[in-house]
């Protein structure tokens, strides 16, 4: 008896052209093929990745990922980023720092897919770097071209519907990319781990963010350990099927297909630039609803509290539609759920990790207003770059409401946050583990030849204080 054959197609074909047309790719890519305005980018988003990442450290759950992984640890040759200095080996740092970078929900993402490819490669890239000695100037050229890899891929396959989480299926392509880049793999061992990473992927539903599952934070982790694996097993004369990530993704997962998004204009419209950033702590969907919130806030009359009104319509574009969790029980959930989002910011005013916290899921005073949250459709539907609305009415006895709109979201290209605003998240963040982070962040966005040319460990070195 023999097995089921893979079935090869003119789309399969195209896909497998393309994606080894890509692979080859990296290795061509040079420093100086990359504008110093990209390079700019990457820094950003690299200290804003690492900020997220740090955000994390206290929490419970993930200071035990780190107490494990760090006692288990082989060679002490990269850095958990934690407070301190604390060194493990590469594939446990990577598995740590991937952990940490999704978990309270502040790392950037792009606009164009669900794609965050940030926290999908930065974990390997750091890891490799220090232990291999990489120069800064080197981590920054890996970090956009991994990034134009992985998020290419994510174009290439875009789900019909918000099924699965992209954590899930894309960070082990993120980190493979990582990897292969940073190790400066040719076309056919960079296409060997790339076909190899879509076989490791996971089928994870994205309604385990939905529902408070921590399991959806260690996607990432799991994607970075694997992702190092997949460039190692690579070299080792390994390689996924080139009809494997088109087998897997279109066939099996059922996703669409895109093939010409993995080569159409590589090199010259740089996805890294295409990319949102969060100053609040909860799923991006939900941004134009509390930019709304604010709105509302800053007009209202003297005397008026939003806690007291009757009722809260909130009309959001589709998939703000499915984080309609009335009652999340973790702070996960609760980054994900569209009624307690609303109702911490309408009760404290404001939305921040102060009060978007493990507390705000028991204060009395939210859990009833979330109990009179409606999520209805934002109608009209919106075409790009409005296309994650919302619209927000706090309804009182007498017919009083008080409402507002957001189209879009600030962090996006078409409303970018400043640099300075940036900063100032990453130093509020950091500033009391890392203080000498926010000065580094300003060297390497002014891309200054010195810290650029020296050693990604040397640069760790400074950032965390000289430990």
């Amino acid at each position: 008896m023999t097995g089921p054959t893979l079935q090869r197609s003119k789309s399969s074909d195209a896909i497998a052209e393309r994606l080894a047309r890509l692979a080859e790719w990296p290795a061509s890519v040079d420093s100086v093929d990359i504008p110093d305005a990209v390079y700019r980018q990457a820094a950003i988003v690299l200290c804003d990745d690492l900020a997220a990442i740090i955000s994390a450290r206290n929490d419970p759950i993930l200071s035990q990922i780190h107490k494990h992984l760090l006692a288990d640890g082989g060679r002490p040759v990269a850095t958990v980023f934690r407070g301190g200095r604390p060194r493990t080996d590469r594939y446990s740092a990577a598995a740590a720092n991937g952990a940490a970078g999704p978990w309270n929900e502040l790392d950037e993402g792009s606009l164009r897919v669900s794609c965050h490819a940030g926290i999908y490669t930065l974990p390997a890239l750091l890891a490799e770097a220090e232990a291999e000695g990489l120069s800064t100037r080197e981590v920054l050229r890996c970090l956009v071209v991994a990034y134009e890899v992985v998020t290419r891929f994510a174009l290439a396959f875009p789900q019909p519907s918000l099924l699965l989480h992209p954590h899930a299926f894309l960070s082990v392509v993120g980190a493979t990319a990582a990897t292969a880049t940073a190790r400066h793999f040719g076309g056919m061992l960079y296409f060997s781990a790339l076909t190899m990473s879509t076989a490791f992927v996971n089928p994870g539903p994205f309604d385990h963010a939905v529902r408070g599952s921590f399991v959806r934070n260690m996607w990432t982790a799991h994607g970075a350990w694997a992702g190092m694996r997949a460039a190692d097993w690579a070299a080792c004369g390994i390689s996924g099927l080139p009809e494997g990530p088109h087998r897997i993704f279109h066939d099996v997962l059922g996703f669409d297909c895109d093939p010409d998004s993995l080569v159409f204009k590589l090199g010259q419209d740089w996805l890294i630039n295409h990319n949102f950033q969060k100053v609040y702590p909860c799923c991006q969907y939900a941004h134009s609803m509390v930019e709304a919130i604010e709105s509302v806030i800053a007009s209202l009359p003297d005397g008026i509290e939003l806690r007291n009104c009757d009722e809260l319509v909130v009309e959001i574009h589709q998939r703000g539609q499915l984080l309609n969790e009335v009652n999340p029980e973790t702070i996960l959930a609760a980054r994900f759920s569209v009624p307690h989002i609303a109702a911490v910011a309408a009760v404290y005013g404001r939305l921040d990790s102060e009060t978007l916290s493990p507390e705000s899921l028991k204060d009395s005073a939210v859990v009833d207003l979330r109990q009179r949250v409606l999520v209805r459709p934002f109608e009209p539907v919106m075409p790009p770059p409005n296309d994650r609305p919302a619209r927000v009415r706090f309804k009182f006895a007498g017919e009083i409401q008080y409402q507002a709109e957001c189209l879009c979201a600030r962090g996006s290209p078409s409303r970018p946050f400043s640099f300075e605003e940036i900063r100032q998240k990453v130093d509020r963040i950091c500033a009391c583990v890392y203080p000498d982070l926010a000065k580094v962040m300003d060297r390497l966005v002014s891309l200054e030849d010195d810290l650029l040319d020296s050693s990604w460990g040397e640069t760790v070195s400074e950032l965390t204080g000289g430990t």
